[in-house]
């Protein structure tokens, strides 16, 4: 009984080992499927599907689809779908891209062409936080700054169906 319950405790522990793949330092994949998997160092990635993302550091990349992302450092994408909770820390650039929930601490966020349902900015210091909304982006639920100082610069194309909290609304 012991053997069969070391087995089985190992064969658990394997499997979450395949699962979760670890990339240090700068990488760049293209048409890659994975598991979970984190990025230590500047990732570039193209035709890439996971299950989650986390990158510590910056992140750049087109045609990306996942169901959780977290990124500490700035990201600039093309093409992203996050189908769950996106967590970003730095700055964030996104065009024609689709959002579940978005999480953000960072000073500048520019969504061009993108859809989401919930952004929250989370406050970062204390000074103001810019949204930035172009093309014809679409906002399916609320808008929150914790800080109480945001700025909406808010394209004409922009549809924003839920509320506003925390900012004010520039059109541009």
């Amino acid at each position: 009984m012991k053997l069969a319950l070391v087995l089985l405790i190992y064969s658990v522990l394997m499997i979450q080992e395949v699962r979760a793949e670890t990339f240090v330092g700068p990488t760049s994949l293209e048409e890659k499927v994975l598991k979970d998997a984190d990025f230590m160092g500047p990732t570039q990635l193209k035709n890439v599907t996971a299950e989650s993302l986390s990158v510590m550091g910056p992140l750049t990349g087109k045609n990306i689809i996942c169901k959780t992302l977290d990124v500490m450092g700035p990201v600039e994408v093309t093409h992203l779908k996050v189908e769950g909770d996106a967590s970003i820390m730095g700055p964030l650039t996104a065009k024609q891209s689709y959002f579940e929930s978005l999480s953000i601490w960072g000073d500048e966020t520019l969504l061009e062409d993108v859809e989401v349902k919930n952004i929250s900015i989370k406050k970062d210091k204390d000074k103001s936080q810019v949204l930035r909304l172009k093309g014809t982006s679409i906002v399916k639920g609320n808008i929150t700054f914790e800080s109480g100082q945001g700025i909406i610069e808010q394209g004409p194309d922009i549809k924003i169906q839920g509320e506003i909290k925390g900012a004010i609304v520039e059109k541009k």
